[in-house]
């Protein structure tokens, strides 16, 4: 098992309360304890950079398989440590090194444009995946992982998201370009959908007025489909600003915006929102269409009648909307 360090007097009073509150995480049986950890020696060392953070920073981070700064972490604790450093921990923070450097991969990673997040999970063959989130990137990002079956997503806003799914052996090297794409601008405002309404008549009518009457509550609830339509489309943006500024809130903490950090949570329920309210814009849109389609068919019809007032029977009409589609039918 990696050993651990401790910080000395020589740190400022704040950092040596956080690299305590990280060895007291990293000690505990908390599931969250290396992410906590880690957030805990890297505000500490951000403090103090003394070199004694660094091999409980290098702990940690290789067991959040952020490999690349635990080779950083453990070579600058040993070389900066130079004759301090107790001869048994010298020895096993080399072993710890070794270990590192024989289980990582190295990936280059460009985004066109530049700017995006790196989001990379790790697919063991059993358990669940491990995620970690780098970036924003500028220019060509070399990432040092372990060794593995990865799946790395690009991300940029306004942008749509791209995949790579790719497996490296330990010391394996890879490279990959994403080529991001501006997303449709029909997804930034959804357009009313042309519905097709299943109106029936089977009789023509002498009640004009009332076919009349029919018709102006149909464009009604036309106009009223329409506005909670833009309603919820407004809302969609709004949730999508809000989930935008959470990420970036997110990736500014000590940790990176992984599931445990603080503002990751409400980062997804934001996201989360933003898709339902899209959703629920949509289905609005498509039923104002079908009620204003209605409307013109009522119109037309109650039309006809006043030119043939032979016709006889009452006229009904009746809206129908289901999970998988919407319409009306009616008599006249």
């Amino acid at each position: 098992m990696l050993g651990t360090a401790h910080a000395d007097d020589r740190v400022s009073e704040n950092a040596q309360r956080r690299f305590s509150q990280g060895v007291r995480y990293l000690t505990s049986q908390d599931p969250g304890r290396y992410e906590k950890a880690y957030r805990e020696f890297k505000a500490a060392y951000a403090d103090s950079p003394s070199w004694k953070i660094l091999g409980n920073l290098g702990i940690v981070a290789h067991e959040l398989e952020r490999d690349g700064e635990a080779i950083d972490a453990f070579e600058a604790y040993l070389e900066r440590g130079g004759k301090e450093l107790p001869a048994d921990d010298r020895k096993q923070f080399k072993e710890d090194l070794a270990l590192v450097r024989a289980g990582h991969s190295t990936v280059k990673i460009e985004t066109q444009p530049g700017g995006a997040w790196i989001i990379d999970e790790r697919l063991p063959e059993t358990g669940e995946p491990v995620v970690n989130r780098y970036g924003p990137t500028d220019g060509e990002i070399e990432l040092r992982i372990r060794a593995g079956h990865h799946r790395i997503r690009a991300e940029l806003n306004g942008h749509e998201s791209a995949v790579w799914e790719f497996s490296d052996p330990p010391g394996g090297s890879s490279s990959h370009s994403f080529d991001l794409r501006r997303e449709p601008e029909a997804r930034d405002a959804p357009p009313p959908v042309e519905a097709k309404p299943d109106v029936r008549v089977e009789a023509k009518s002498s009640g004009s007025p009332g076919l009349r009457t029919a018709s102006y509550v149909a464009f009604g609830l036309g106009v009223v489909g329409a506005g909670v339509g833009t309603y919820f489309a407004i809302d969609g943006y709004d949730q999508r600003s809000r989930a935008d500024d959470l990420f970036a809130e997110c990736n500014l903490q000590i940790a990176g915006c992984m599931p445990n950090a603080p503002s990751y949570g409400a980062a997804i329920a934001a996201q989360d929102a933003e898709g339902t309210a899209f959703s629920r814009s949509l289905v609005s849109y498509v039923a104002g269409g079908v009620f204003a389609a209605a409307g013109v068919v009522l119109f037309i019809v109650g039309s006809a009648d006043d030119e043939d007032p032979s016709a006889g029977g009452a006229a009904s009409i009746t809206p129908w909307l289901t999970t998988d589609a919407v319409g009306v039918s009616g008599s006249f």
